[in-house]
């Protein structure tokens, strides 16, 4: 399970980064909090349209942005590919 929550933290930073964060060091651990959450629907097998969704209420609800519909799909689905491994 570690192993899965370092790849998801890896993909919300590299593939998602709705705040521009990714390059900083000092800021790699901005989205820690939201990896339990995405890493318990991976687990449970959520489909892409799930992960999505979830993604871009994080973006919008917690976080206070607009979010990014097409963006969320696409590390959705990186995501969901992790499950298959």
């Amino acid at each position: 399970m570690r192993d899965l929550c370092r790849a998801i933290g890896e993909i919300l930073l590299d593939h998602r980064d709705p705040i521009g964060v990714a390059g900083e060091a000092a800021a790699r651990d901005e989205y820690e909090s939201y990896v339990p959450v995405v890493t318990g629907l991976v687990a449970a097998g959520a489909s892409v349209d799930v992960l999505a969704a979830r993604l871009l209420r994080i973006e919008q609800v917690d976080m206070g942005l607009r979010g990014d519909a097409a963006r969320a799909q696409v590390v959705a689905a990186k995501l969901y590919r992790l499950a298959a491994r």
